[in-house]
């Protein structure tokens, strides 16, 4: 099976017409593929794999809020992952602007919404359901 670069087949390959691109995604039969992801620091990983279970089981913080999010659509263990990644950035940002943690808080993603979009999706919903909505403001 011959594997290309997602940008397609280059002039400088091999004989054999594999390309090696720095990136992760790689094409054969117009099919993308990914390479496997380098295992990383296993200490790192255990560490910041614990600490992701941490946060996660803590009411009232924003790590706490991106795991439940997450692992309702893609599960528990791929959200402990994207937790524990998220940790990392964050240190790396202590780290690199010499700054102290400012935590964004369980109700972030809730701030984020527009309530007058979701008052909109939400009557689309039920419309398309075949429910008549009328709708007024309270008090």
């Amino acid at each position: 099976m011959r594997w290309y670069a997602a940008s397609g087949r280059d002039d400088s390959a091999g004989s054999d017409g594999c390309v090696l691109s720095a990136t992760r995604f790689l094409r054969s039969a117009s099919q993308a593929r990914t390479r496997p992801r380098s295992r990383g620091d296993s200490w790192l990983r255990g560490a910041l794999g614990e600490a992701a279970s941490s946060a996660a089981r803590s009411k009232t913080t924003y790590l706490s809020a991106h795991y439940r999010r997450i692992a309702t659509r893609r599960g528990s263990k791929r959200a402990l992952v994207a937790v524990s990644h998220t940790m990392l950035v964050i240190a790396w940002h202590l780290l690199h602007d010499q700054t102290t943690y400012r935590g964004l808080g369980p109700d972030y993603y809730q701030r984020r919404q527009d309530p007058d979009r979701q008052t909109r999706k939400l009557v689309h919903q039920l419309q398309q359901l075949g429910h008549q909505v009328t709708l007024t403001a309270s008090p």
